[in-house]
């Protein structure tokens, strides 16, 4: 079973986890004139077709913050919609957590580094994708992964009734 897991935002990553080899890449940007950086769509694209095949996918549900202006949270609900339809073609597993509920689950806290910190722990093998103070995005895409791979194991399979109806 492979998952995946994105931070979503100009300065997040798309991640995959099977139980044995971590794949990250960053979101792709491009610098646009007047506005800064935009999700690069067509690089975009390219990215969740060579992650490709996953079985589930986890997306961090992002909302406005308190003091975020108009601009920035338009900006950020963009690239969320974008980063879900580019996944939502290659897989109809989709869960959407708020950054409370799977931080708690996996012990973090808002801190990013210390979610740096967690991810290195985790992925020791990985250690240089992780080594950066800006490489947050990649940390945390790489254990809302861990965390979606972890859920999934718990699931207990359904019992079947026989002759019932």
């Amino acid at each position: 079973m492979r998952v995946l897991g994105i931070d979503p935002g100009l300065q997040g990553a798309l991640a995959t986890w099977d139980g044995k080899q971590l794949t990250i890449i960053d979101v792709p940007i491009v610098k646009a004139r007047a506005r800064g950086n935009e999700i690069n769509l067509p690089a975009l694209a390219d990215v969740v077709r060579k992650l490709t095949p996953f079985d589930f996918a986890y997306v961090e549900r992002n909302s406005v913050r308190p003091k975020e202006g108009i601009s920035s949270a338009q900006k950020n609900g963009l690239v969320a919609g974008i980063l879900l339809g580019c996944v939502a073609m290659c897989c109809r597993k989709i869960e959407r957590r708020t950054p409370t509920q799977w931080k708690r689950d996996m012990n973090l806290t808002k801190d990013k580094n210390y979610s740096r910190t967690r991810a290195i722990e985790e992925f020791p093998d990985y250690y240089d994708l992780f080594a950066r103070k800006k490489d947050h995005g990649r940390a945390e895409a790489a254990l809302l992964a861990l965390y979606g791979y972890k859920q999934l194991q718990t699931i207990k399979p359904r019992k079947r009734l026989e002759g019932r109806l």
